[in-house]
């Protein structure tokens, strides 16, 4: 049964959100400030977590799970278009990948229930070459490249046994600039 295939693939490494770690006390150690999870509880946004008692920038409270490695295509809508702010300038950047359900399936990247494990926050690593995993682009963290969408397309090629084929991770770049 056709499935289709990814057009001119490269080999994408995710990052996937541990919402569980995530969402764990990230202030246990220091029981003087109160947090009772890594999100912000209005955005839902990973916080920042004081480094200790003079650190006034802190660092994340997003934890990810092991880096996953899986074919893709992809399409850079948009890269490095400046934005200028009052704070200087913030590139906006914009990267569909596509993955296939086949290779999502074949790597295990499935729930219980048939979905695919990408979510919302995931962050995109590197893109690199499918022949020999050389380096094509390295995606730096921050300001990282996270998913905003996750979309099932492409709903297959066989009118009789018509099956679920392509997978869209729509990423993009976090703001760079302060507020």
């Amino acid at each position: 049964m056709p499935r289709g295939r990814l057009i001119f693939p490269f080999v994408v490494e995710i990052a996937r959100i541990d919402t569980a770690g995530t969402a764990a006390d990230p202030t246990d150690a220091d029981p003087a400030r109160p947090a009772d999870s890594g999100y912000d509880p209005i955005y839902r946004e990973p916080i920042k977590a004081p480094t200790g008692p003079s650190d006034t920038v802190g660092v994340t409270a997003r934890v990810e799970l092991p880096v996953v490695q899986i074919p893709a295509q992809i399409e850079a809508e948009m890269f490095e278009r400046l934005e200028m702010l009052l704070s200087g300038h913030s590139p906006q950047e914009f990267f569909r990948v596509v993955l296939h359900f086949k290779d999502i399936e074949r790597l295990g990247l499935t729930r219980p229930d048939g979905t695919a494990a990408f979510s919302i926050g995931d962050r995109l690593v590197r893109i690199l070459h499918k022949k020999d995993l050389s380096l094509v682009q390295d995606i730096p963290d921050p300001p990282a490249m996270h998913a905003f969408q996750v979309m099932p397309r492409g709903w297959g090629l066989s009118p009789s046994n018509a099956r679920r084929n392509l997978l869209f991770l729509d990423f993009r770049a976090r703001d760079r600039s302060t507020r």
